[in-house]
């Protein structure tokens, strides 16, 4: 029982932590988890956590690490099948166009790509103020 309140306090607790933070630019990489020994401090301070609820929780988490791994291994798989899957599609997809087609396809790519970008602007730009305006606050 034990076991079942530490892993959801560690979920809420990642939850909670992550849903404060504002959503990424598209292309942007995925930032790094936090360290999980600060997790797990930050835990031990809100949640009054005994040194042996600690060490449970440790053992719990070492304990899914190398399924965690081989699921993300997994993925990573899976994502460039897709890749290559989606490359294959759209080279037969072209064998079918003609080359006026072609090249009113490319055009509207560049344009997609075109728009992409001006989104991903302006999301900079909302970050930023957000930025801005906590360090104002903070202030």
């Amino acid at each position: 029982m034990k076991n079942v309140i530490s892993a959801i306090a560690i979920f809420g607790f990642s939850v909670i932590t992550f849903a404060q933070t504002p959503p990424p630019p598209p292309d942007a990489p995925m930032p790094p988890e936090p360290p999980k020994e600060k997790i797990l401090e930050m835990m031990k301070e809100k949640l009054s956590l005994t040194q042996a609820q600690v060490d449970n929780i440790k053992k719990i988490d070492e304990s899914y690490e190398s399924k965690e791994e081989a699921i993300e291994e997994q993925i990573k798989a899976l994502r460039e099948q897709r890749k290559a899957l989606h490359e294959q599609k759209k080279a037969e997809i072209e064998q079918v166009l003609t080359e006026e087609q072609k090249k009113k396809l490319d055009e509207l790519k560049k344009k997609r790509e075109e728009k992409k970008e001006e989104r991903k602007e302006k999301i900079m730009e909302r970050v930023e103020k957000k930025k801005e305006e906590r360090k104002a606050k903070k202030s």
